[in-house]
């Protein structure tokens, strides 16, 4: 019988046990069990790979160049006191971040460029963690840059900048399909397919890891994506997949000469004013899994975010988020796509767990890139 992924043990340890780091005895357990499937079950693998994700996938850094510059602190208490109801029962948002089955490692909001709202519960505040998939945003962000210097057109076939999908299903299929997760090919991403040992995203995932397949064969990612058939015409219907994302990945490297890592270090996080590094997870044959593999400290991810809002001066020397793009990312998207598609929300978990994990794969599966 296949593991629901949704299901937590009896014996969850809480995340505040980590708060301090873990001891060489837990780092070798965690890792003695680790797998793709384990790391999204929201238990103590999960827990120590959010923190420590080199010791799952090689990283290369991002390096940051400007002076850290400390964001200020408006206090608001009120955003603690929030009150909502969960399967354990009505908490406040401070009861829910210390409630030993919070599966949160750490929380901040941001009001207009002041700390509004800070907590720790399950990690330190210089510890670099996954960001999952609000990594997207960045991919498409510099795609946008590139668009906007004439180097890409959003409209042209995605096989006209990434070779390898010539004479493949994936002929005609516009990048723009790919930024609205409206690819119409066989690489659907949700709970069912991630549980599908044979399905087009776990054999990605599987790739991605340098991991074998259900066969027994360790593949490349851009061959499994190479090998996916047409489920229907693109853009046509949302339906979120990561391999979207790394095809945007490849064509940014394949129009600039550039390491995606690399681009993203000159053009976005060596201009904003964070504290630290930020490190990308790649795949053994060097692709940058930014469909979610980003890692950095809270503050700094809240600084990216930051740059998408008036108050981007309080994260960044100079504008990088274009004029008007938020504005065009809610406006333009292709109305009826997700109603369309096949996107479900996860698994119910038992009390609270990883569930806005999960919801982030829908509340960003757009990839803040349609324009």
């Amino acid at each position: 019988m296949t593991p629901d992924l949704g299901t937590l043990s009896d014996a969850l340890i809480p995340v505040s046990a980590s708060v301090n780091g873990f001891t060489p005895e837990e780092a070798t357990d965690r890792m003695a069990r680790f797998s793709f499937r384990e790391m999204f079950k929201a238990e103590e693998v999960s827990v120590f790979v959010f923190l420590n994700f080199g010791q799952a996938y090689p990283l290369t850094c991002v390096a940051r160049s400007a002076p850290a510059v400390p964001l200020e602190q408006a206090w608001n208490p009120a955003i603690g006191e929030t009150r909502m109801s969960v399967p354990v029962g009505d908490l406040s948002l401070n009861e829910y971040l210390v409630h030993p089955e919070s599966r949160a490692q750490g929380m901040i909001v941001v009001r207009r460029g002041k700390i509004a709202f800070e907590a720790y519960p399950g990690m330190r505040d210089f510890d670099d963690h996954v960001w999952m998939s609000i990594s997207k945003t960045t991919v498409s962000l510099l795609v946008r840059m590139l668009a906007d210097e004439g180097k890409v057109d959003v409209d042209a076939p995605i096989d006209s900048y990434v070779a390898r999908l010539r004479d493949t299903e994936w002929s005609g299929t516009r990048v723009q399909d790919l930024l609205d997760m409206a690819s119409g090919m066989d690489i659907v991403e949700n709970q069912d397919t991630r549980l599908d040992p044979n399905s087009t995203i776990s054999r990605f995932n599987n790739a991605g890891l340098g991991v074998p397949d259900a066969s027994g064969v360790v593949e490349r990612q851009l061959d499994v994506i190479a090998s996916a058939k047409r489920l229907r015409p693109p853009g046509e219907a949302f339906e979120y997949s990561s391999c979207n994302t790394i095809l945007l990945v490849l064509m940014t490297e394949a129009l600039t000469n550039r390491r995606w890592h690399e681009l993203l270090r000159e053009r976005v996080w060596s201009k904003m004013t964070v504290e630290g590094d930020m490190l990308v997870g790649v795949s053994p044959d060097g692709i940058a899994q930014a469909y979610g593999y980003l890692n950095a400290r809270l503050r700094d991810v809240a600084r990216y975010g930051m740059l998408y809002t008036p108050s981007w001066p309080s994260a960044a020397r100079q504008q990088i988020v274009p004029d008007g793009y938020v504005r065009q990312i809610q406006t333009a998207g292709r109305k009826g796509d997700i109603s369309r598609g096949r996107v479900r929300p996860p698994r119910n978990l038992r009390g609270l767990s990883q569930g806005s994990t999960k919801l982030q794969h829908v509340a960003m599966g757009r990839h803040l890139a349609r324009w």
